[in-house]
């Protein structure tokens, strides 16, 4: 099936407006060849509270970072697919996006310990060529969240890498 995906694609630039190690490890185990295009929107720009529910944020930022990037791109006549995503994690009803302080990551990750919470991802495509299109979806998934001793979680939040993952964590790739 990749073989058929990759051979409509062909004719295709394809931009990951993303620099997350994460996001690359996906596309390149799809098989698609492309250029990482990082985006410049800033994340924090948007009002959380505007949103009246997590999703809706989540699918606004995925969608701003493709928008930047096209915008960018624009005078770039190929034919392209740019693909955004941002991901956040609900805890109690509040998100929680990248923590910008070591301190903020422990208090995040002692939030989460022991506890359920939400995952949202956000995925955002712009396909232009003679023609444009829009396309945007998301995933939620719920995460039970282990127990893990204070000790620990302070060593983990002391280190660079919470820094860069919504909620201070990553699950997964």
């Amino acid at each position: 099936m990749i073989h058929v995906v990759k051979h409509l694609l062909k004719d295709f630039e394809i931009h990951l407006a993303s620099a997350s190690p994460r996001r690359k490890t996906i596309l390149n185990h799809v098989g698609l060849e492309f250029t990482v295009t990082p985006s410049t929107f800033d994340e924090t720009s948007l009002d959380k509270k505007k949103f009246k529910h997590p999703k809706e944020f989540v699918m606004e930022c995925a969608k701003q970072k493709a928008l930047s990037v096209e915008k960018r791109l624009n005078g770039n006549q190929n034919k392209r697919i740019v693909i955004a995503a941002d991901t956040i994690v609900v805890s109690n009803g509040e998100i929680l996006e990248k923590p910008l302080t070591k301190e903020n990551a422990l208090l995040m990750l002692t939030r989460l310990n022991a506890k359920t919470h939400e995952v949202y991802s956000g995925v955002a495509m712009i396909i232009t060529g003679n023609f444009v299109l829009f396309h945007e979806f998301f995933e939620c998934t719920e995460v039970e969240f282990g127990y893990i001793p204070p000790p620990i979680i302070a060593i983990y939040a002391a280190s660079e890498e919470p820094l860069d993952k919504a909620g201070a964590i990553r699950i997964g790739i």
